[in-house]
């Protein structure tokens, strides 16, 4: 299990320096994808505005990714969210709502299930809504994928940062859009053999770790970094 108190990230770039990995983060969002984790906010910190929000796992730059936030009447809302149309960017949202569809004192396992020009769904526990749109998606291949904020690259502004805080049990991201079948076998039933037919960019059930790095269980070399900046202020590479 990671914990995270508003301050700590991990990230997995775009590629990799050494050429250590299977396959690249660029690859997945060329088609078909999803991104699981099964977390436990500290919901009474989450806020509002968007620098106060949480970002769990995200694509940084016009954020791709699973986001908690709070809403004007109260609640507390898990969105997807993700642009879409580079010449003329627009977000696109899918939304599930405290005391509605999920519960704010119980586990969530979240998936993000990305349909290329055709759908997002996120789902929540037994909680599921979607969005159709035709539209591709803007230009994420030089973005990094983030656990834990939106984005903590060096040279962005803090508004943008939107640290997480809480829990985080498992996480999976996949080259395919996983069916509830596969999902519920990831959260409840995840074993290696699942990744004969998911198709894993990265996978961490179990957390076995260094100091700097989270192994990655899909064994594609995709191993999570633990976000350290070095003397000059820049994300360390290792």
């Amino acid at each position: 299990m990671l914990s995270f108190n508003g301050n700590n990230s991990y990230f997995i770039p775009n590629v990799h320096k050494n050429s250590v990995s299977t396959k690249n983060l660029n690859e997945v969002v060329k088609g078909d994808f999803t991104f699981s984790v099964k977390v436990k906010p500290e919901w009474s910190r989450c806020g509002e505005n968007h620098h106060d929000s949480y970002g769990v796992i995200a694509l940084n730059g016009m954020d791709l990714g699973i986001f908690l936030r709070k809403d004007e009447q109260g609640n507390y809302n898990i969105n997807a969210e993700f642009w879409v149309d580079n010449e003329n960017p627009k977000v696109k949202l899918v939304q599930l709502v405290s005391g509605t569809d999920f519960e704010l004192d119980e586990w969530l396992n979240i998936s993000l299930v990305f349909k290329k020009n055709r759908s997002m769904t996120l789902i929540c526990n037994s909680s599921m809504n979607r969005i159709s749109f035709d539209e591709d998606l803007i230009d994420y291949g030089s973005s990094w994928l983030w656990i834990g904020c939106a984005n903590n690259r060096w040279n962005v502004d803090g508004a943008l940062w939107r640290n997480y805080i809480g829990k985080v049990k498992k996480i999976g991201v996949f080259n395919k859009a996983l069916t509830k079948s596969e999902i519920n076998n990831f959260f409840n039933n995840y074993n290696q053999k699942l990744n004969e037919t998911t198709n894993p960019f990265f996978i961490t059930s179990k957390f076995k770790r260094t100091r700097y790095k989270v192994f990655d269980e899909s064994y594609n070399g995709n191993h999570l970094c633990k976000n350290i900046y070095n003397s000059d202020g820049r994300n360390l590479m290792f």
